[in-house]
């Protein structure tokens, strides 16, 4: 086995699948991977050589590791991955829990390993369009922020049995509140540091799932900003917008229409579509820039101190 940068993937699900593929897309085909269990294995990863010992598979001492089980299993292998002094591009969330996070981050100091979680709508064109116009100031000072996401869970993969499905389980670290935490992290990246999260759950619904179905979240920002965010499983067709008003203008962004309208004082709108996005660029876009940040001992987006501190607020 070739061990240069040798690169091991934990897990073989869909999104294990679509990193394998932009791996190999990028150039990094040096790959070996990690199954808990012999069962179905994905046509995709037969041609590489898996272990099911993680041990055994750490003990080839790969450059990175990426996390891709269940949320539950994120911290376990993140923890063991840091003591094999390997990086780590861990799925979103890091976990679900605070319990040894802070191990975690002492591990990754002293052995010099850095970590990312995958929160891949940072890396969204009209994302970083918005960024960029918040830093301008253009849309004056931020007030107020709403935010949803709702997609109707059984339809993610329809050919498989979405209650067995880690968003469907608490146990598994599923839920809407950490499954769809992606809006968290989002308005994170943008407003900045987060004060307070007030969370209120709802766990009763026809999808008779093990797991909180729906989750509205109200977030105090240190700038004074305040956000609602609304998460669930349940609506159909699906819905992920983001408001934001400023005391200059108004700023509508649809994921689906792939589309950002800003609203002035006088109520004329301008809009801005992004014609050639596809969803993957965000995923390729991320990879690029943990390997970079690697590579150059940058500072690495969405770190493990992000991930404790929006925890901490979450869990408290």
């Amino acid at each position: 086995m070739n061990k240069k940068n040798l690169i091991l993937i934990c897990g073989s699900g869909s999104i294990a699948q679509r990193h394998t593929r932009n791996l190999v897309k990028l150039g990094y085909k040096n790959l070996i991977f990690f199954k808990e269990n012999k069962n179905f294995v994905p046509k995709l990863i037969k041609k590489f050589q898996i272990f099911y010992n993680i041990d055994k598979a750490l003990q080839n001492k790969p450059k990175v590791t990426f996390i891709c089980n269940a949320t539950s299993k994120h911290l376990k292998y993140a923890l063991l991955s840091a003591k094999a002094k390997s990086h780590i591009f861990v799925e979103k969330p890091l976990s679900n829990k605070l319990h040894k996070l802070y191990d975690l981050k002492k591990i990754l100091k002293r052995n010099k390993v850095g970590l990312m979680v995958g929160y891949m709508m940072r890396f969204h064109p009209l994302v970083l369009k918005i960024k960029n116009l918040l830093k301008k100031n253009y849309l004056g000072k931020i007030f107020y922020i709403r935010s949803s996401w709702s997609e109707y869970l059984p339809d993610w993969h329809p050919k498989e049995d979405y209650k067995k499905s880690y968003a469907a389980s608490d146990k598994l670290g599923g839920g809407s509140t950490f499954t769809l935490s992606h809006e968290i992290d989002l308005v994170k990246f943008l407003f900045g540091k987060i004060k307070r999260i007030h969370t209120y759950k709802s766990y009763k619904s026809k999808l008779n799932i093990q797991a909180e179905f729906s989750t509205n979240h109200q977030i105090e920002f240190k700038n004074g900003a305040v956000a609602q965010i609304h998460l669930d499983f349940m609506q159909k067709p699906p819905e992920r917008k983001l408001e934001i008003v400023g005391d200059k203008r108004k700023l509508y962004f649809d994921y689906y229409k792939n589309q950002i309208s800003i609203v002035n004082r006088n109520g004329t709108v301008k809009k801005i579509i992004e014609k050639n996005f596809e969803r993957n660029d965000m995923f390729i876009n991320e990879i690029k820039i943990f390997f970079k940040s690697i590579n150059q001992n940058l500072k690495i987006e969405s770190n493990v101190d992000d991930s404790i501190d929006i925890i901490k607020k979450l869990i408290n």
